[in-house]
């Protein structure tokens, strides 16, 4: 698998993820440790995936978003068309996870 992030906007990142093989659940930990390592480098608190599509070359495509707080309304944050679930993850949640030798 292979990660990575193609777009930086202000609030939001645009990310590339091709799969080769294996099982969804270390999928799924792979691409929150994207997630997980831009948020680190913006600085932001949380994080939210906003939308996700699979790409003509056959790889997912995630729109991500990032803030400081998570008692926002996505879709006037980011300035989204459509409705979002409001299911932010905190950075924090994922450190002792993520972070070596703390």
């Amino acid at each position: 698998m292979s990660f990575e992030e193609v777009r930086r906007d202000e609030k939001t990142s645009l990310a590339k993820v091709t799969f080769v093989s294996g099982a969804s659940v270390p999928s799924i930990m792979f691409i929150v440790r994207g997630f997980y390592d831009i948020a680190k480098a913006r600085g932001a608190t949380y994080f939210i995936k906003l939308r996700e599509w699979k790409a003509e070359d056959d790889s997912w495509m995630y729109l991500v978003g990032f803030s400081n707080s998570k008692d926002i309304v996505p879709e006037e944050y980011f300035k989204l068309g459509d409705s979002v679930e409001p299911k932010f993850m905190a950075v924090s949640d994922f450190d002792v996870l993520f972070l070596e030798n703390k």
